[in-house]
C-alpha cells in the first residue's frame, strides 16, 4: 500500500469514528442502558497508539460490575455505498515482503469484541445515512470455529503449508481460484466460511473469509447484528 493511500485510509476511518462517536454509539449506549437499566454503560475512544496496537478503538464499561468491553472496530470504506455480506478475518499479511501475523491470530491482541461495520451509506467526509454493525464475542466466535478444528493452531499450519507450497489437499478443497473451503466444515458451512488468498495485492493477504449474513441464519445466536438508524 502506497503512502498516500494509506493517508487516505486513515483519514477515512478517523472520519468514521468521529461519526460514530457523534451519532452512533450515544444512542446505542442509551438503548443497552434502557434494556439493562441495573447497568450503567458508557463508552470511551482510545487515542493512544500502544492500544490502538493491541487491537483496543474503543471501550465499552459497565460501571456497575467494572466489566469492560474492549472492542476492536473494523469498518468497509473500500466499500462505501455498496453492501457485501462477507468480512475478511486477517490470518496473515505481507509487509516489505515480510510475512506478518494478521489480527484474528494474533496473541498480542487484547480485544474481547470485534465492531464489524458494513453496508455503509451516505456522502463520504461529510455524512452517514446508514449502515450494518455486527457485534462479534472473539472467545464466543473462536469456541464456535474449535468445535470443527479451526482453531488459531490449524489455521497457522494453513497458513505455513501455503507459505511453504505445502500440499494441503487434505485439509482443503477447491472452490474457486482464490478460495478454499475446508473439508473439516459440514456442507451448509463449507461455502459461508472459506480460505482467502490475494497473491495480486501487495499485502498478500491470507483471509478467513465469513459470509455473516448467511452464517447468522445458520447461527442466529453466535453474534448479534443492528442496523442504524435504529428503529424507533
Amino acid at each position: 500500500m502506497n503512502n498516500s493511500k494509506f493517508k487516505e485510509d486513515i483519514q477515512s476511518e478517523n472520519w468514521f469514528s468521529s461519526m460514530l462517536d457523534k451519532d452512533f454509539y450515544p444512542e446505542f449506549i442509551d438503548r443497552l442502558n434502557i434494556k439493562f437499566p441495573e447497568n450503567k454503560y458508557t463508552f470511551e475512544r482510545i487515542s493512544d497508539l500502544d492500544n490502538q496496537y493491541k487491537g483496543i478503538d474503543l471501550i465499552i464499561k459497565n460501571r456497575r460490575t467494572g466489566e469492560e468491553y474492549l472492542i476492536d472496530e473494523k469498518s468497509q470504506l473500500n466499500y462505501f455505498n455498496k453492501t457485501l455480506p462477507t468480512f475478511i478475518f486477517e490470518l496473515e499479511y505481507s509487509k516489505y515482503n515480510i510475512p506478518k501475523i494478521g489480527w484474528f491470530l494474533d496473541s498480542n491482541k487484547k480485544s474481547t469484541h470485534y465492531f464489524f461495520f458494513r453496508h455503509i451509506f451516505g456522502s463520504k467526509r461529510r455524512h452517514i445515512d446508514s449502515f450494518k454493525m455486527d457485534l462479534i464475542n472473539l472467545k464466543k466466535f473462536k469456541s464456535y470455529l474449535l468445535k470443527f478444528g479451526l482453531n488459531d493452531d490449524f489455521l497457522k499450519n494453513i497458513v505455513l503449508k501455503l507459505n511453504q507450497s505445502h500440499d494441503f489437499k487434505d485439509d482443503l478443497f477447491l472452490i474457486k481460484e482464490n478460495r478454499y473451503g475446508f473439508n473439516c466444515l459440514p456442507g451448509n458451512l463449507n461455502r459461508i466460511i472459506s480460505l482467502s488468498i490475494s497473491p495480486q495485492l501487495n499485502e498478500r493477504p491470507i483471509n478467513l473469509l465469513v459470509n455473516l449474513d448467511k452464517l447468522i441464519q445458520e447461527e442466529p445466536n453466535l453474534f448479534k447484528q443492528y442496523n442504524y438508524p435504529f428503529l424507533s
